[in-house]
């Protein structure tokens, strides 16, 4: 089963596999995630955008985009 981001759960840490669509792929890109980036979930407002830390930075991503982006899952030590 493949995990988009749009179905991460807060306090998760994940790695972006990939980004499907071109469209996409440019806005991410623009917000400085890639494949192979890790970001850690933070909130995912109902109704609402996926909230994500990456570094310093925090950035809301809308539920559509994170659905066109599979992850895989960081364990934790």
């Amino acid at each position: 089963m493949k995990l988009t981001l749009d179905q991460v759960r807060p306090g998760w840490e994940v790695v972006i596999n990939a980004i499907m669509g071109a469209a996409v792929r440019d806005r991410i890109i623009r917000l400085g995630l890639a494949e192979g980036s890790k970001v850690l979930c933070l909130e995912k407002v109902p109704a609402g955008p996926v909230v994500l830390r990456k570094g310093f930075l925090e950035m809301a991503l809308g539920r559509e985009i994170c659905r066109r982006i599979t992850v895989q899952r960081v364990e934790p030590i």
